[in-house]
């Protein structure tokens, strides 16, 4: 297929990049919007809080290279997709689930 009768790979793969790279940057952006709503709503600390984010953060980069080696072996398409469901999930779950709230509670009443 040549450039006059549409976009080209590179360009498609470019923007499908780029797109899931904004949208995995918009679910880390969204742990600063709950931030403070969890702080009120739980009545956490600023401890607490920085616990809540450095969880996620180590979490983050520690499972980086065992995802690096589990998607080796399916195309960069299918990681991408795979991995783009999996970061909703992640980012769903602590709005659905009864135990995070309660793991929130119990950061309460811990001291730092």
């Amino acid at each position: 297929m040549n450039e006059r009768q549409g976009w080209t790979l590179r360009k498609r793969s470019l923007v499908g990049a780029s797109l899931t790279h904004a949208l995995h940057d918009g679910y880390t952006d969204a742990l600063y919007a709950f931030l403070p709503i969890w702080q009120t709503q739980f009545g956490l600390s600023y401890a607490g809080l920085a616990v809540v984010r450095a969880l996620y953060y180590g979490t983050m980069g520690g499972l980086q290279i065992p995802a690096d080696h589990a998607l080796r072996a399916v195309s960069p398409r299918a990681a991408l997709i795979l991995s783009t469901i999996l970061a909703s999930a992640g980012d769903q779950y602590p709005a659905t689930h009864e135990r995070f709230d309660k793991w929130i509670l119990s950061l309460k009443h811990r001291s730092f």
